[in-house]
């Protein structure tokens, strides 16, 4: 039988993440929107395309489909909203490196407070992870495992765009 919050729960509901969940969110807006605008201002096609970049890109956007599938388990409507607006700016990001030649302000607007953003994640989970927060089935290792994973690749958009 479900319970009425939490994995298993029988309906959505809001779950109260309390400041660092937040923190976190107010952190990464930003980074969604350098995302979508960027794909919009290089959708003109010029510039040469950035494939390391869009590579490294392409495999945080894809790790992100984990987290859509565990907010489907959850059933909470502000971690889903939030992994939607995640992924896609993540995807429209990969788009414009993909695209064309996207610019240090841009990349920098995107991996920064991302990058911040996944701090604060970190802090979330020292904090929490094992007591009020935790994914079934999912050691504590691997979720700090996925949290370093995108805190590696964004660190790696930014040296690739400054040493070119």
């Amino acid at each position: 039988m479900g319970s009425s919050e939490g994995y298993g729960a029988d309906h959505w509901y809001f779950k109260s993440w309390g400041p660092l969940g937040w923190i976190e969110t107010f952190f990464k807006f930003p980074a969604w929107i350098v995302g979508i605008i960027a794909a919009i201002e290089t959708s003109d096609g010029q510039g040469d395309s950035q494939t390391a970049q869009a590579i490294i890109a392409t495999a945080l956007s894809v790790f992100i489909v984990f987290g859509i599938i565990d907010r489907l388990k959850l059933k909470d409507v502000w971690s889903m909203i939030f992994i939607l607006f995640n992924n896609a700016g993540h995807i429209a990001f990969t788009y414009a490196l993909f695209a064309r030649n996207v610019t240090d302000g841009w990349l920098l607007g995107f991996c920064a407070p991302l990058i911040a953003g996944e701090f604060v994640k970190l802090e979330y989970f020292r904090r929490h992870l094992g007591s009020e927060f935790e994914v079934p089935d999912v050691k504590p290792g691997i979720l700090y495992g996925f949290v370093l994973f995108y805190i590696v690749g964004y660190i790696a958009l930014i040296v690739i765009q400054l040493t070119k």
